[in-house]
């Protein structure tokens, strides 16, 4: 019996390269930037495979809670075609435009999905993959807010009752930050390097539980080390209490 199944990647776009691909699909730039000076700007689809796609836009307001992201139906953000069909070898622009003039004092923050829509065929069998690309827009805020992501990232480190220890991060700036490739240091000693890669959007925190990989005496300072959108990010902390 012939069987479709679908199975949708949601693929977080951390890193900052000019063009990014997932499957046979290729999108270019994989991070948006908008603004009252600059409210419109286009992204590049490219369709690398041998078949026809067809491919839906959705953009979405973009927040966290607790640490996590979380995605709402928003309008404040035209992308245009919402729909179309991409030719195999083809390209397709998407044009993005605020619709109104940014009056938060933060910066705001959305996501554009790219995604395929699988289309059953009679001959069809087994998998095949929908790709649901998320892509981050930030739209800056209004004038007088100045850009100091990294001097407004305040790190601690904490214990709770059973012993556990966490590094914490704080974004205490007006813009996002994209953190990787985390490091904990004690002296020359690395202790721990913190997979993957985390945005904090303004005002948002994240905690992160440590384990080290190597063994640390628990008392004295400790240093953070990161690679971040926003340049490299060095930090000195106290050990947890």
């Amino acid at each position: 019996m012939n069987r479709l199944c679908i199975v949708t990647c949601l693929l977080s776009l951390l890193l900052a390269p000019a063009l990014w691909a997932a499957g046979t699909l290729l999108v270019s730039p994989i991070r948006v930037h908008l603004s009252a000076d600059s409210p419109t700007a286009v992204l590049s689809v490219i369709n690398q495979g041998e078949q026809e796609k067809l491919i839906q836009l959705e953009v979405v307001h973009w927040t966290q809670q607790n640490g996590e992201d979380q995605y709402q139906a928003d309008n404040r953000i035209l992308a245009t075609p919402p729909v179309f069909r991409l030719p195999a070898g083809e390209s397709q622009l998407i044009r993005l435009g605020l619709r109104q003039v940014p009056q938060n004092l933060t910066e705001d923050a959305f996501r554009i999905f790219v995604r395929e829509v699988p289309e059953q065929h009679a001959t069809q069998q087994a998998l095949r993959m929908a790709l649901r690309l998320g892509i981050p827009i930030f739209v800056a805020p209004s004038a007088g807010a100045q850009r100091s992501a990294i001097d407004g990232l305040q790190w601690a480190m904490t214990k709770n009752p059973q012993g556990e220890i966490s590094l914490q991060a704080l974004n205490q700036s007006h813009f996002h930050i994209q953190l990787h490739n985390i490091r904990l240091l004690q002296g020359k000693t690395e202790l721990k390097t913190l997979p993957g890669m985390k945005y904090l959007l303004p005002g948002q925190s994240y905690r992160w539980r440590i384990q080290p990989d190597n063994d640390s005496n628990g008392s004295g300072s400790y240093r953070v080390r990161a690679d971040s959108d926003a340049g490299p990010v060095r930090f000195e902390i106290a050990a947890a209490q």
